[in-house]
């Protein structure tokens, strides 16, 4: 009987170490720390950055949801709206980052801010609900913000062929080329008889004979 109350004694001395036993009779239990996977599509606020050798870069990430940078992509319908910062000063080339965008498919568009334009070289990858896209270091630090959007267009200038007109019309050097054997629309204008000389002679010709008659009488 001895040994059975030892027994029970020794066990109630063992739970009382592990178990912390309040006057209400509550018990705490310690919280145990939730692990997410970088690439789970679980948590839209878990996000990676590695740099072109894989290595894991250190960043800062936040979704926009609201506020006047997320107003000005409202046109291009946006899948997620980013701001990327990076606070390392050493971190230099491609930064490839892996955000949350629910509903983001193959054809999307990555834009960046410098005037919403299309990122070159984002090579976006998409994986359920999550999207990868790159970005160069210095792009990142420049401009900040980033989208991916479903419906962007690039402005294209709409460039019109000049065309000849038939026959020549509208041509300003038209009439100087004309072709041999034809006969121009307009009658060359009469030239004046060279007979300016002979009238300005005549009168003192007959002056000169009118003094001779006049001294044979």
């Amino acid at each position: 009987m001895k040994k059975i109350l030892a027994i029970a004694l020794a066990l109630c001395l063992a739970l009382s170490l592990g178990i912390e036993i309040f006057a209400d009779n509550s018990v705490v239990i310690p919280p145990v720390p939730s692990t997410v996977a970088p690439n789970s599509s679980a948590n839209k606020y878990v996000w990676s950055a590695t740099d072109s050798k894989g290595n894991p870069v250190n960043t800062d990430i936040a979704i926009l949801e609201t506020g006047a940078i997320y107003e000005e992509t409202k046109e291009y319908q946006p899948i997620g709206v980013y701001e990327i910062k990076l606070p390392s000063t050493n971190v230099t080339g491609p930064i490839t980052v892996d955000v949350y965008a629910p509903g983001v498919t193959a054809d999307c568009k990555v834009l960046v801010r410098d005037g919403w334009e299309i990122l070159e070289g984002a090579t976006l990858q998409v994986n359920g609900s999550r999207a990868t896209f790159t970005a160069d270091a210095d792009v990142i630090r420049q401009w900040k913000y980033f989208a991916i959007v479903k419906d962007y267009k690039e402005d294209t200038v709409d460039v019109q062929t000049p065309q000849e007109a038939a026959d020549g019309a509208n041509d300003p050097d038209a009439g100087d080329d004309m072709s041999a054997g034809e006969t121009p629309d307009e009658t060359p204008a009469e030239k004046n008889p060279e007979t300016g000389i002979v009238l300005a002679v005549l009168p003192m010709v007959a002056a000169a004979a009118a003094i001779v008659i006049s001294k044979k009488r």
